[in-house]
């Protein structure tokens, strides 16, 4: 039973938030067509590493901060690994955003891809 309810809470999450792979996340930054980038992030981890052009969000922080985020462009969700950011695309599709990408393994795949991070 609990393996059930884990398999369908799984697929939901999903299937509310598409996931985008660190290339096609970059092809779309050098295109000059990226999304806008939210990070998820506490405000120590955003410091270190980022995604360049990235807007820092931390998770804790949607509930109250959401309305600083346009509804009418779309946005991909990014954390360290893509947890954080698929339970905030979670609660931004039930606060009405619905069009959200999350961005599959994180900063942790977008660095093993090759990508550079701006930070300290």
């Amino acid at each position: 039973m609990l393996g059930t309810l884990f398999r369908t809470n799984r697929k939901s999450q999903t299937a509310t938030c598409q996931n985008i792979n660190s290339a096609e996340l970059k092809q779309q930054i050098d295109a000059g067509t990226a999304p806008i980038i939210v990070d998820v992030r506490s405000a120590e981890e955003f410091a270190q590493a980022r995604i360049a052009g990235a807007r820092l969000l931390p998770l804790f922080a949607i509930p109250v901060r959401h309305g600083e985020l346009p509804r009418d462009q779309p946005i991909v969700v990014a954390c360290r690994s893509g947890s954080r950011s698929r339970m905030a695309c979670e609660q931004l599709r039930k606060l009405g955003f619905d069009n959200l990408q999350n961005l599959n393994g994180g900063l942790l795949a977008w660095q093993r891809a090759g990508f550079a991070t701006v930070g300290a």
